[in-house]
């Protein structure tokens, strides 16, 4: 997770955000690379749409927490609230990049979800595929993708 919230915090600097939203958890998904990338991208959501997403679109204003120097929206403690909520319910220790993304997934109203809606991504058919992931990796005793 640390590498995902890295990219976040760059991509917030890059586009010049006054804060860090649930986009930017998206977009630092993205750019990990790892398993929930494939399924983003497999519904069609690239790193290149969600940083032509960020050129075009202004990031919604919120309420903030400074978290590392930088400003972190609502949205991402939300967003990370409800990925501890998935993460227990697949009885994880630990909150990965798949449980975020779920969270990411419920938003009704933020900058995730601006993205999800404005590249008409099939929420509930990434919603499938990511708990059959979860579910596989489960059933072998597997982690979700998890930072050491």
């Amino acid at each position: 997770m640390e590498q995902v919230f890295g990219y976040c915090y760059e991509a917030c600097l890059r586009f010049e955000h006054p804060h860090v939203s649930s986009g930017h958890l998206l977009l630092g998904i993205l750019k990990a690379n790892r398993g929930p990338a494939a399924i983003l991208e497999q519904c069609g959501l690239t790193v290149a749409i969600a940083e032509r997403f960020w050129v075009l679109h202004s990031i919604r204003s919120e309420q903030t927490t400074l978290s590392r120097a930088l400003l972190v929206g609502k949205s991402v403690i939300a967003v990370m609230e409800r990925a501890e909520t998935q993460a227990r319910r697949t009885e994880c220790r630990f909150i990965g990049t798949d449980h975020v993304l779920l969270g990411l997934l419920e938003e009704v109203l933020g900058d995730a979800c601006d993205l999800f809606d404005t590249q008409k991504v099939d929420r509930t058919r990434l919603h499938e595929l990511l708990a059959q992931r979860l579910a596989n990796r489960f059933d072998f005793g597997e982690f979700s993708d998890i930072d050491r």
